[in-house]
């Protein structure tokens, strides 16, 4: 990639590869452990990654290396716009990831709630997919039609659960395709 170091790329690299990696065997181990709301926050965690490539893949090579940059130096994503040094938002990033894929909206806001306290959290007593509209859940059933042969015309946390392992897989991958193509670009 022009504009950029081998060394901040390879940094950059290793450090979503490891987050990646660490996500995956995370899950694992929330998941025999019956920790499922972590778990699906730590799945949020993967597609905040994948957000994040998605992003860069948009930006050409001098802006995409500079964000490359401040992330490995510490710094906030932001952006000059109006003369004024801007804050880039995940809500930017969420739009423009979910212009090429149609799930991501839904499943990193489905995400958050297990992320941040909400009513998600009583997940034992209350099914979280009872909570949200019958639009944003078929958004997640079409995704998990498209992406994992999913055949089931509802969904609800259990059935979630049992695909959980697959979907962390799936966006992984992601994740790494997005990675090859930084580091070849």
């Amino acid at each position: 990639m022009d504009g950029i170091s081998k060394t901040i790329l390879d940094r950059f690299l290793r450090t979503v590869r490891s987050r990646s990696a660490e996500n995956s065997t995370s899950l694992s181990l929330l998941l025999k452990k019956r920790q499922y709301g972590t778990a699906i926050g730590l799945l949020r965690q993967e597609i905040d990654t994948f957000v994040r490539l998605v992003y860069l893949d948009a930006l050409d090579d001098p802006e995409a290396a500079r964000l490359i940059e401040a992330l490995v130096k510490g710094k906030t994503w932001s952006r000059i716009k109006g003369g004024h040094q801007q804050r880039i938002t995940d809500r930017e990033m969420v739009e423009l990831a979910q212009a090429r894929y149609f799930w991501i909206e839904k499943a990193y806001q489905f995400g958050c709630k297990l992320i941040h306290l909400s009513d998600f959290h009583d997940y034992e007593s209350v099914d979280p997919f009872t909570a949200i509209s019958n639009s944003d859940k078929q958004t997640i059933i079409d995704f998990l039609r498209d992406y994992h042969g999913y055949r089931g015309n509802d969904i609800d946390l259990p059935r979630f659960i049992e695909l959980l392992s697959k979907v962390m897989k799936k966006i992984r991958s992601k994740v790494g395709e997005y990675c090859d193509a930084l580091e070849h670009r």
